[in-house]
């Protein structure tokens, strides 16, 4: 039998053709299993390790196995551990060379440099990681004031309806005042704390004020005068506006224009116990409102403009010759790096006497207002004498060269000698400039040894104050009106720890913080928020406080965080939400919320995000 060679030829053709369809399904299968190995390993992302292997060793069979079919359909028989064995030996044959590419990468970049582009490039990518952080947190901040005002937005806390609910209830706050007072009766013996202190003289504060409010309402037939009493809840429950740019003057003024009776109402409530079970006590006292932002002091607030006014009236550098608001000056540094009055005009002393009305609020809101003020203003609102050993600490060189001679035996004989032989003029009861006299006559009045422990107290005290005299003295005047004098006597509060409950402590430690918090959630990521606060600055520990707190001191200690009512509140940490969330705060409640992160740098870069973005921009409830 005779074939053409043009049959086998067409023959050959019609076969090789029918075994590549036929072995087709094998290789697309084989490439499809591949793949799946390869989503697997993609999916994951590597966060199994042991099943990233499995899968990347499936793969690499896989892809053998439909090489070799490939082979085989281009007619190249050959068994499959045979063309395994030969992969595997390209591989190590040339897996040295690909290995060379890392000393020779190492030793161009020693000699040369990096590539600027590959640099350029990793620069560009962290950026654009570090930008896309940026806008999600700041996406968050946006939604902020949104999502409290969705929170709020079923509460009846709004100005205009409290002063509603103040006239409808004036009936039963008028039976309320009128039913027998009771006042907490406490033991005489000594306190053992500044906050102890504090508590026993509000309660006495409290009944004073109490009596007063009977008296000014109660008419001459021993009725309650409605109006009146619907005034006073009226105006007591107006937020004080405050303006950002000119925090100090707007705070001032309006603090200035308010009676007693409104600023106390809240302190006075605490005379009438049945008074404090309704919620009109919240809203009583000092609250505070910031212009042009929409947020509900519930005690949040409060704490924050006391940061900021007290970073307004510190600041040192001056107003710009473009504004329009003059800055107002009423403190200056002293030589002990603390505040004290600044000599002022009769118009700026109206100013002070409203910022010891704003002292004595944070004192009896516990509110403190981070002023760090020097000790000698609070020994003169205490009313505590000026000693020499004051000066020795505030001033060594005037107490070694000034009084301490005199204070020596014979020390006034010899100083008098010795101006005499010099030429000049006795020494008399006047100040160390001679510009003031220390007592009536006192520049006829010549200093001995009979009367110098009296010129040396005198002349210690005008060194201390003599030229601010007027000035602490409306500050004193200011605080007085609504701290009496006699009670604060009698509280046997020192000045150390009256400067602690109105201007709070700033020295904050991380033990003492986590020992005292209230935690609930997972304890190492309540861990590592602790550890991460130990790593930080004075600085940034202090404007965590703030973030979750609303004030960046402490009033007297962990234990001195208190509400309005002197309620303790601690620091809360908790641990909810979403896990890609940025650490929130709610500073009526002292609480901070942290993400459930997986990772301690997860946690670590969201915090530092926190402080970068939380200032005083953000609205605090």
């Amino acid at each position: 039998m005779r074939v053409s060679l043009s049959t086998l030829q067409s023959g050959g053709t019609t076969t090789k053709s029918m075994i590549l369809v036929t072995q087709c399904p094998s290789m697309l299968a084989l490439g499809a299993c591949a793949a799946m190995a390869r989503s697997i390993v993609v999916s994951t992302g590597g966060k199994k390790p042991s099943l990233q292997s499995i899968c990347s060793w499936l793969e690499f069979f896989l892809e053998v196995a439909a090489e070799r079919q490939g082979a085989l359909h281009l007619g190249y028989p050959c068994p499959l551990l045979t063309y395994l064995g030969v992969v595997l030996w390209g591989i190590l044959n040339f897996l040295p060379w690909g290995l060379m590419v890392i000393p020779c990468k190492w030793l161009v970049e020693r000699y040369f440099g990096p590539d600027p582009i590959v640099a350029q490039k990793a620069s560009l990518s962290r950026v654009s990681r570090d930008l896309k952080q940026s806008e999600r947190g700041r996406s968050e901040l946006a939604e902020a004031p949104q999502r409290a005002n969705e929170f709020f937005a079923n509460m009846e806390i709004s100005s205009l309806w409290w002063r509603v609910r103040a006239v409808r209830g004036t009936h039963q706050l008028l039976r309320r005042l009128q039913l027998p007072m009771n006042v907490t009766e406490t033991p005489s013996s000594c306190w053992d704390t500044a906050q102890d202190q504090l508590d026993e003289m509000l309660l006495q504060l409290a009944a004073r004020r109490g009596e007063d409010l009977k008296a000014l309402l109660q008419e001459e037939d021993g009725s309650v005068n409605e109006q009146c009493l619907i005034q006073i809840f009226d105006s007591a429950t107006a937020a004080i506006s405050v303006r950002r740019n000119d925090m100090v003057r707007s705070a001032l003024t309006q603090i200035a224009e308010r009676s007693v009776e409104d600023l106390l109402l809240g302190i006075t409530a605490l005379h009438f116990p049945l008074l404090q079970e309704t919620e009109l006590t919240s809203m009583l006292g000092l609250r505070v409102q910031f212009m042009g932002e929409d947020a509900v002091d519930m005690g949040g607030v409060r704490k924050e403009f006391m940061d900021c006014f007290a970073e307004a009236l510190t600041r040192e550098e001056g107003t710009s010759p473009l504004s329009l608001i003059e800055r107002l000056c009423l403190l200056s540094l002293g030589a002990d790096s603390t505040w004290r009055p600044l000599p002022c005009d009769e118009d700026e002393r109206g100013y002070l006497w409203a910022l010891g009305r704003l002292l004595a609020l944070a004192f009896v809101y516990r509110c403190p207002c981070p002023l760090q003020l020097s000790l000698l203003v609070f020994k003169c609102i205490l009313g505590v004498p000026l000693r020499p050993g004051d000066v020795r600490q505030l001033d060594p060189d005037f107490w070694t060269h000034r009084v301490k001679p005199i204070l020596q035996p014979g020390g006034a004989e010899e100083r008098q000698r010795q101006l005499s032989s010099w030429g000049m003029d006795q020494l008399t009861f006047t100040s160390a400039d001679g510009s003031r006299e220390l007592k009536p006559d006192g520049a006829t009045l010549p200093v001995t040894e009979q009367n110098k422990e009296e010129y040396a107290q005198l002349l210690c005290e005008d060194f201390l104050i003599g030229p601010i005299r007027p000035e602490i003295g409306c500050l004193i005047m200011g605080f007085h009106e609504l701290v009496p004098e006699d009670l604060l006597s009698a509280s046997n509060l020192d000045a150390e720890q009256l400067r602690m409950l109105i201007c709070g402590s700033n020295e904050l430690d991380v033990d003492e913080w986590e020992q005292y918090a209230v935690t609930e959630g997972p304890p190492q990521v309540i861990g590592w928020f602790f550890d991460w606060l130990r790593k930080q600055s004075a600085v940034a520990r202090s404007k965590m406080l703030a973030f979750v707190t609303g004030s960046s001191v402490l009033p007297c200690g962990w234990q001195g965080l208190r509400d309005p009512q002197g309620r303790f509140l601690p620091f809360r940490v908790q641990v909810e939400g979403n896990a890609t969330a940025l650490p929130s705060a709610h500073t009526c409640t002292n609480l901070l919320v942290l993400p459930p992160v997986l990772e301690r740098w997860e946690l670590e870069s969201r915090l530092a995000k926190v402080l970068e973005f939380a200032g005083r921009e953000m609205l605090l409830a």
